[in-house]
C-alpha cells in the first residue's frame, strides 16, 4: 500500500479541480510533481504511519483522512528518507515522480473518483489511542518528546 495522508479530510467532498488544487499543490501553488507517500505492508502500519506523520507534522489532530493510493495513475516511486521524527516513517517515505500536471491531475481524478474504496479514517480517539501504546516504546516516545508540537500532543493525551 501506498498512503497519502490528505492535508483535509473535507478535501473528498470538493470538485475535482478543487481537490488537485488543495492536495496536489506544493504550499507556493505549483503542481507537487514529487508527492509524499508512505509505503505501508499492513494495515496495522497505515495506523502506525499516519501516527508518526500526524505526531511530525500537524498538531494534534482533528479527524484526517488517508488514501491508499497504489495503482493510481503511473507515477514513479522514489524511496527518500523522510523528515518525520519516527523511525518507521523515516523509512518508509517515499515520493511519486509525475512527468508533468496534466499526469498528476489524471492521478488526482482517478484516486478522488475512487476515494470510498481507498480512504482510511482516524477518528480523534483512536489516534490517540495508538500514541499512547506507542509510546510503551522508549525511542518512539522520545520522539514524540521531540516533536514540533510535543507539548500539544502531551497535554491530549
Amino acid at each position: 500500500m501506498l498512503v497519502r495522508v490528505l492535508k483535509r479530510r473535507t478535501s473528498l467532498e470538493v470538485s475535482a479541480e478543487d481537490f488537485c488544487r488543495i492536495e496536489l499543490t506544493t504550499r507556493d501553488g505549483q503542481p507537487d510533481l514529487n508527492l509524499s507517500v508512505y509505503e505501508a505492508h499492513s494495515v496495522g502500519e497505515v495506523a502506525q504511519l499516519y501516527v508518526e506523520h500526524a505526531v511530525s507534522h500537524i498538531s494534534p489532530p482533528g479527524k484526517r483522512a488517508v488514501l491508499d493510493v497504489a495503482g493510481a495513475g503511473s507515477p514513479g516511486i522514489l524511496p527518500t528518507p523522510g523528515a518525520a521524527k519516527f523511525e518507521l516513517a523515516a523509512e518508509r517515505h517515499r515520493e511519486l515522480l509525475f512527468e508533468d500536471a496534466q499526469s498528476l491531475q489524471l492521478f488526482g481524478r482517478q484516486v478522488l473518483e475512487e476515494a470510498d474504496e481507498r480512504r482510511v479514517d482516524y477518528g480523534k480517539g483512536q489516534v490517540y489511542d495508538l500514541v499512547r501504546q506507542l509510546r510503551q516504546d522508549p525511542a518512539w516516545d522520545q520522539g514524540l518528546q521531540a516533536a514540533p508540537q510535543a507539548a500539544r500532543w502531551l497535554a491530549k493525551l
